[in-house]
């Protein structure tokens, strides 16, 4: 339990409320995204399906000025096994299918920090869960539906007052089933 605690203060006081910076209060509190990116599989399932893309749409809430602001993240990429302009062969004639297709959604809270209090960027950290479900089973368990953890860095920066566009790094189902590692970018507008 001690250690518990002492994640529940660390995170109590990275998040205490403090005066808004002028950037801050100018980020839309509610925020709608689309989202492209690149994915490599590790571990068995990558050596099956090595790298593809992913599409989506997120949504965002951010309430209130906190100094770090908390966020509820959404997302459903549609997954395809196959490299950016390319097609994908498996190479293994096991594997009827050549191609996956994934529905994934996933759920957490993002930490926001602001960067500087002139440009309006901020650095970000993101966890939580995440369900995907697979059109084959896939390994390491030759399963379709796998829930897990990710973890994810990012950066995103504020345009004309409504806009955001952002980078960001995730780790998928961190111990627990077909992980994965990607980039993400996104193009998010939003309102107050």
């Amino acid at each position: 339990m001690g250690r518990a605690a002492a994640w529940i203060a660390l995170v109590c006081a990275v998040a205490a409320p403090r005066a808004a910076t002028a950037q801050e209060s100018d980020v839309p509190q509610v925020r709608f995204a689309l989202a492209l990116a690149g994915r490599g599989n590790l571990g068995e399932f990558g050596s099956r399906f090595d790298r593809g893309w992913l599409w989506g749409v997120e949504a965002g809430w951010q309430p209130g000025r906190l100094g770090v602001a908390w966020a509820i993240q959404w997302s459903v990429p549609q997954w395809a096994a196959v490299p950016l302009g390319g097609s994908f062969s498996t190479g293994d004639p096991a594997i009827v299918d050549e191609i996956v297709s994934i529905m994934e959604m996933s759920l957490g809270p993002r930490i926001r920090w602001p960067l500087s209090d002139r440009v309006p960027h901020f650095a970000l950290l993101a966890g939580g869960a995440t369900l995907m479900r697979t059109s084959i089973p896939i390994p390491p368990d030759a399963r379709r539906s796998y829930l897990g953890p990710y973890a994810a860095l990012g950066y995103e920066q504020l345009l004309a007052g409504r806009y955001m566009v952002g980078v960001e790094v995730r780790y998928e189902m961190i111990g627990v089933g077909p992980s994965s590692i990607g980039a993400r970018l996104s193009l998010a507008f939003g309102s107050r």
